[in-house]
């Protein structure tokens, strides 16, 4: 993976931005002086693709690509478009009407899936989708993600995570030698 050619993009076109007053909330509810915009990556169609390219070269063998409602859908659709797989989705919660769908799309049960996501802090979001896919006999092979801010990657697969966020930030000159500091100490004090 090129860890460092993806961070330096997403430093240069400000998708990553540093903030210690106000500090970000993050939809984990956690405040941090660090936020990546990931949706605005949809309108750069050059550092997308390289992320695209990056989710295909990593991705298991799999019966189905799957995003996560709503940040994951349009990676989701590109991976699956690539890799020429069905693509499904999951909802944060089941549809209010219709057929009070949680999982869009059609499966079939006892089949292996991939599911995407943009960001992840805690993990909360991604292991819900998961455990619902798995509850609809959808076994997840992966989950993977453009960055995770988690120290732990035992259950899932990053493209960037927080070492190679503040290395492009440290090359790109937007962060002095007290802010990156003070980034480091919030990556130790409060995230896992």
């Amino acid at each position: 993976m090129n860890k460092q050619k993806v961070g330096s993009a997403l430093v240069e076109k400000s998708v990553v931005r540093v903030s210690f007053d106000p500090l970000f909330q993050w939809a984990s509810g956690i405040k941090s002086p660090l936020y990546c915009d990931c949706r605005e990556l949809i309108a750069m169609p050059a550092v997308r693709q390289l992320i695209v390219q990056e989710f295909v070269q990593t991705a298991p063998e799999v019966d189905y690509i799957v995003g996560t409602a709503t940040a994951g859908i349009p990676w989701a659709a590109w991976v699956a478009a690539e890799l020429q797989k069905p693509m499904l989705y999951v909802r944060s919660k089941p549809k209010e009407h219709g057929r009070n769908q949680l999982i869009e799309g059609r499966f079939e049960s006892g089949k292996t899936a991939l599911l995407v996501e943009d960001t992840i802090s805690t993990g909360g979001s991604a292991k819900a989708a998961a455990a619902a896919l798995e509850d609809a006999g959808i076994a997840v092979k992966e989950i993977t993600c453009i960055l995770s801010w988690k120290k732990s990657t035992d259950t899932f697969r990053s493209i960037l995570d927080y070492a190679a966020v503040r290395s492009a930030l440290a090359e790109s000159g937007k962060c002095t030698a007290a802010e990156l500091e003070q980034l480091d100490t919030f990556y130790e004090n409060y995230l896992s």
